[in-house]
C-alpha cells in the first residue's frame, strides 16, 4: 500500500510529495490537470513569466471559477489546473507571510506556525541570493533602471515611504522590488522545481487528469480517495492540498462541511462541520488605468510588475509596466487571448465599490498602462509565502 496519497499537485502539493519522497515514503500525487513531467514540456503560456496568458479565462490550465463578491457583483476566480496548480498560471510574486499573520495563526493554538518557527523552512525552500539560500525555487528582483518604476519609487520616498529593498526580510514595508519566482525569463513554478528533479524516483507517482471527487472514509478515519473515472486509491495517510477553493469543495463533495447546505444538495452528511468552505478572503484589487506622456521601453521579454510599495496598514501599490493587451497574450500566435475582453470588461459594480480594469485606448498614443492597488485585513501578501 502507499503510504501518502497527496491530492493537488500545486504550490503545496508539489512540495510536500518531493518532501515526503526525500524522507523514504512512497506517495501517490493525484493532480486534476495536464502532468508536465519536465520544464521544457509546459506550453510557452506557462513558462513565460511576461505574460499571464493561462490565468485568462476559458485557458484550459485555469479552473476558470467565478466568485460572487455582493449579489449580482461577479468575479473570475483564476486557478490553476495543471501540474504547478497556481504558481503556474500567476503573476510570479514570490512572497514570505508577514510576521503579524505568522504571530496572529500561533497565538490561535499552534505554535509552529510562529515567524521565527517558520523561517527556517522558508530558506530551505528558497534560492535567495540576499538571503544566502540554495533551495528549489529561486527567487530574483528586478533592480534594472526604468522610467516609470524610478518614477514611481522617487514619488514614494518624497512622499515619505521608506525603502524596502527586500521585502522578504521582515522590515518595516515600504517601496522596493518584488521578489520573482523566475529564471532566465521563466515562470518557475512548484512542480518545475520540486517535481521535475524527482520524476525518476521509485517513491514517487505523479498522475495527471486525475480529478479527486471524494474522500473514503471507514470508521471515521480517511483511507484514500476516489478519482471522478471510478478508481479507488488507499494510502496509509491522506492529504488534500487542493488549494482555497478545491479542499473545501472535496471536503464537501465527501459528505464533511455545514450540515444543512450539504443536504441541500443531495450530499449525505458524514461529518457536520460549519466551518468547511465558510470566511474565505481574498485581497480586493482597484486598478487604475493611466497613459504615460510619452513612449516607454516594453521589450518582449520584461516583466509586468517589478516593484511595490507595501504600507503598514495593509495598502499595496504595484505599477503595472505593461497594459494587459501585451500581458494577457499567447507567445503561441502573437495575439492576445479569447478571454481577454472578459477580464477587461469586468461587469459594473454598485456605486461606491472598485471597477474593474478598462480596455485600454487604442490609437497613436502610447498604451495605457495600469497600477494595481490591493488592500485587505489579510493583507495583500500572500498567506504562506507562496508565490502569488
Amino acid at each position: 500500500m502507499t503510504d501518502v496519497v497527496v491530492v493537488g499537485a500545486g504550490s503545496a502539493g508539489c512540495a510536500l510529495a518531493a518532501r515526503l519522497v526525500d524522507a523514504g515514503r512512497s506517495v501517490l500525487l493525484l493532480e486534476a490537470g495536464t502532468d508536465h513531467r519536465r520544464p521544457e514540456d509546459f506550453p510557452a503560456t506557462i513558462r513565460e513569466a511576461a505574460t499571464m496568458g493561462a490565468a485568462v479565462p476559458g485557458h484550459p490550465a485555469n479552473w476558470d471559477l467565478t466568485g460572487e463578491l455582493t449579489d449580482g457583483v461577479r468575479w473570475p476566480v483564476p486557478r490553476g489546473k495543471v501540474l504547478g496548480g497556481s504558481s503556474a498560471l500567476n503573476g510570479t510574486y514570490f512572497i514570505r507571510a508577514t510576521r503579524e499573520d505568522c504571530d496572529g495563526w500561533a497565538a490561535l493554538g499552534n505554535d509552529l506556525w510562529s515567524a521565527d518557527a517558520l523561517r527556517p523552512a522558508f530558506d530551505r525552500s528558497e534560492a535567495d541570493p540576499l538571503h544566502g539560500t540554495t533551495g528549489p525555487l529561486p527567487v530574483s528582483r528586478v533592480t534594472d533602471p526604468h522610467p516609470i518604476t524610478d518614477a514611481f519609487t522617487a514619488a514614494c520616498l518624497e512622499l515619505g515611504f521608506p525603502a524596502e529593498p527586500d521585502k522578504n526580510a521582515d522590515a518595516p514595508p515600504g517601496v522596493g522590488p518584488v521578489p520573482l519566482n523566475v529564471r532566465d525569463g521563466v515562470r518557475v513554478n512548484a512542480a518545475m522545481a520540486y517535481l521535475s528533479p524527482r520524476r525518476d524516483s521509485p517513491g514517487l507517482t505523479v498522475r495527471g487528469d486525475s480529478p479527486v471527487v471524494r474522500v473514503l472514509v471507514e470508521h471515521g478515519r480517511a483511507v484514500g480517495v476516489r478519482t471522478a473515472d471510478g478508481t479507488e486509491h488507499r494510502a496509509a495517510e491522506v492529504v488534500l492540498s487542493c488549494g482555497a477553493v478545491g479542499t473545501p469543495h472535496l471536503l464537501m463533495l465527501s459528505g464533511i462541511g455545514p450540515a444543512d447546505a450539504l443536504r441541500a444538495v443531495g450530499v449525505d452528511v458524514l461529518a457536520d462541520v460549519p466551518g468547511v468552505g465558510a470566511d474565505v478572503t481574498d485581497h480586493p484589487d482597484l486598478y487604475v488605468t493611466w497613459s504615460p506622456t510619452r513612449r516607454t521601453p516594453m521589450p518582449r521579454g520584461m516583466l509586468p510588475l517589478t516593484t511595490a510599495l507595501n504600507t503598514p496598514d495593509h495598502l499595496e501599490v504595484m505599477p503595472w509596466l505593461k497594459p494587459f493587451s501585451k500581458v494577457m497574450l499567447s507567445r503561441s500566435d502573437g495575439h492576445a487571448l479569447s478571454g481577454l475582453a472578459e477580464v477587461l470588461r469586468r461587469p459594473g459594480p454598485p456605486s461606491g465599490r472598485c471597477a474593474g480594469p478598462r480596455r485600454p485606448r487604442s490609437g497613436s498614443r502610447p498604451a495605457p498602462a495600469t497600477t494595481c492597488t490591493s488592500a485587505s485585513r489579510c493583507r495583500p501578501r500572500t498567506a504562506a509565502g507562496r508565490s502569488a
